[in-house]
């Protein structure tokens, strides 16, 4: 059988043995069955992965699939090319600094939903390889990916992806991610590597099965401090900002080098982890039938023994090789002697986590239904300000699923406790339902989460960075319930979810330098859709619309009321071979008080007398693909189109936050080609 067309995600209603090692419905690698699933998912479906057949149609069938750690569902390589934001490594609903690299905050609301043990940096987050993201393929051939990205001022980006199964029960998956931005304005530039090595590996008789990842991450930031006087771009030289004083760094970038990779004043964050996860399972195996001359087994668990182990080393470091007092004192109010050389903070930590967990499958033909209960211990070491400290947690946590066989109803609690150490007394509990009525009425899910959780570790003066009040007023637990809801209909292509969060003690920066800790309670009530309207043969309008609103002005945190994405595009099959997308997309939020940003802890800082007030960001793309070969041009920044003076130009600057502003017209180019041997 070979197979025409892919997917992005498997029929999430297929059938699923619950088997190591083959996608659902099978438990053993085999090709899925051909025809129509009544109940399919056809959202996602994506038939241009027709480019990767090269081979006989008489030859056994391609599959390339994937899952994440401990996942149940299982996917196919998304090869769409209508949305170039699926591949940019900052999604649309953030704003950086004005670079990408830059720190990074989401438009829409998203607190820390984990509890336990957390150091407290996570302005780069969304640039970082991570456990939880690592795909664990099975393929039937071996398959290689390769990217480059070029973007004005010398912006470029690689990334190579390759994965083989070397055997029909071990896979190598080998993931690369480099990209370097000097910026537009001075003392900007930014640099990311990202490397993961990864492998799935179970046994013949499907009773064994060992994951395990090395990951490393290095993220290079230089940081301006914003600009000088803002009122200078209305009357620029050249229409070049990088002539403009910055209020950080001013002598330590003074040119814009794309092959610079080095940060003198800024921040560099390293980590390394190395992830080891492996089960055995006891169970029965049964002989089923597949035609009347070919047979095959299928395992089916009844109790599963889990041993996870990782180890993961960070490093967070904000340097200036060139130091200002002046301008310390000035912009930030932080004071430096004069003549100082070199401003320096780095902590270093070193987690140690082991979790043993035992599994129970009361169905014997359903592995989607299972029981946990498992044990942790993790040890944390930290080295700041000449300093050594270790800490220790004792976890017990526990968890229920039942995706019923009839792929109608998906029941899921889970409960995490920390008994005994630092972060004794953190809890989490979650409880979600989700119901499948029909493909025409489409699915509906309801959650409700409880997270109360420690201080991080910065807040409780485990740090040489400059956070003036370390511990006090910061000691109670941060709790949050966000009660979720979300309705899909995939024919109707729409979308709707709802969340509602409640925040008691919530913790934010009030000032460079200084957190507190709000002692009333935050409610915020967020609503999206999503729906994609088709007007003829070729033309498709696809909105995404965020709405967003906290309970009144006292609370310390501030959002836009709308987060917006619209594309109207012209898509479809030419010439049997070209897939083309073109349009214009447009991202709007509304005017709202957006954060301050202290660079020295890379944090973000609550304040509420500046309004960012922006026009529209509107950019023109042309994307399309023709065998494995495809290519992502795009316009952007299309709206700082203006006048100044008497002279029109793209000059018309958007705002990021005060003092910092974001790139004028910016020209992408992206190619990605696929080989499969």
């Amino acid at each position: 059988m070979a197979i025409e067309c892919a997917h992005a995600q498997f029929n999430p209603n297929t059938p699923n043995t619950g088997g190591v090692g083959g996608p659902p419905g099978t438990s053993n690698g085999s090709p899925l069955p051909s025809g129509n699933n009544p109940n399919a998912n056809t959202a996602n479906t994506d038939s241009s992965l027709t480019h990767l057949m090269h081979r006989n149609p008489s030859e056994d069938s391609i599959s390339i699939y994937y899952r994440y750690l401990n996942g149940i569902n299982y996917y196919y390589i998304d090869s769409s090319i209508n949305d170039y934001n699926k591949r940019y490594v900052v999604p649309y609903e953030y704003n950086t600094l004005g670079n990408m690299g830059d720190a990074a905050q989401s438009l829409v609301f998203k607190p820390i939903v984990t509890t336990g043990f957390d150091i407290g940096f996570h302005a780069f987050d969304i640039y970082l390889y991570t456990v939880e993201g690592t795909k664990f393929f099975k393929t039937s051939r071996p398959f290689v990916e390769l990217a480059y990205i070029l973007a004005n001022k010398g912006e470029q980006t690689v990334q190579a992806l390759y994965t083989q199964n070397y055997r029909s029960n071990f896979n190598l998956t080998f993931d690369f991610r480099f990209f370097n931005s000097p910026g537009y304005f001075r003392n900007q530039n930014s640099s990311n590597s990202n490397l993961r090595l990864s492998s799935n590996y179970f046994t013949k008789n499907k009773r064994y099965n060992l994951d395990w990842a090395i990951i490393s991450n290095v993220h290079k930031a230089s940081e301006n401090g914003g600009l000088v006087a803002p009122n200078q771009l209305d009357s620029l030289a050249f229409g070049d900002p990088f002539q403009l004083n910055v209020r950080l760094g001013n002598i330590s970038n003074p040119n814009r080098n794309p092959f610079n990779t080095s940060v003198l004043t800024g921040n560099i964050y390293k980590d390394f982890t190395l992830f080891i996860n492996q089960h055995y399972d006891i169970g029965t195996t049964a002989i089923l039938d597949q035609n009347d001359t070919v047979n095959f087994a299928v395992f089916y668990p009844k109790v599963r023994f889990e041993l996870s182990n990782r180890i993961t080393t960070r490093s967070y470091n904000f340097i200036d090789n060139n130091p200002d007092s002046a301008s310390y004192q000035q912009y930030f109010g932080y004071t430096i002697f004069s003549g100082t050389s070199l401003v320096s903070y780095l902590d270093k930590w070193q987690e140690y986590y082991n979790q043993f967990s035992f599994y129970g499958f009361p169905q014997r033909k359903n592995g989607n239904q299972f029981f946990r209960v498992d044990v942790a211990m993790q040890n944390m070491k930290a080295e700041y300000l000449n300093q050594k400290n270790k800490f220790y947690n004792l976890i017990v946590g526990g968890e229920y699923r039942n995706k019923t066989k009839n792929k109608k109803w998906d029941i899921l609690a889970q409960g995490q406790v920390n008994l005994l150490g630092y972060n004794s007394g953190n809890y989490s509990a979650k409880l979600s339902f989700e119901r499948f009525f029909s493909r025409k009425a489409g699915q509906l899910s309801l959650s409700v989460l409880n997270i109360s959780r420690s201080p991080s570790m910065i807040y409780g003066g485990y740090t040489s960075f400059p956070l003036d009040n370390q511990v006090s007023g910061i000691s109670k637990n941060e709790n949050t319930i966000l009660l979720g809801t979300t309705y899909n209909i995939q024919p109707l292509r729409l979308k709707i979810q709802g969340e509602y969060y409640i925040l008691n003690n919530y913790i934010y920066f009030k000032d460079f330098f200084n957190a507190s800790q709000y002692s009333g309670v935050v409610q915020l009530w967020h609503a999206y859709a999503e729906k994609q309207f088709h007007f003829a043969k070729y033309l498709n309008l696809y909105l995404e619309l965020h709405v967003q609103q906290t309970n009144g002005n006292n609370a310390p945190v501030r959002v836009p009321f709308v987060v917006s994405r619209t594309r109207f595009a012209f898509e479809g099959l030419f010439l049997k071979r070209l897939s083309l997308a073109t349009g214009i997309e447009a991202r709007y939020f509304t005017p709202y008080q957006a954060n301050n940003y202290s660079p020295y802890l890379a944090q973000y800082v609550f304040q509420n007398s500046y309004t960012v007030n922006n026009r529209p960001d509107v950019n023109y793309y042309i994307n399309f693909r023709i065998r494995s070969f495809t290519a992502f041009i795009r316009l952007e920044n299309l709206n700082t189109f203006g006048k100044k003076g008497n002279t029109y130009g793209f000059g018309s600057f958007n705002q990021s936050l005060q003092y910092y502003y974001t790139n004028t017209l910016w020209f992408r180019f992206a190619i990605y080609w696929d080989f499969l041997n």
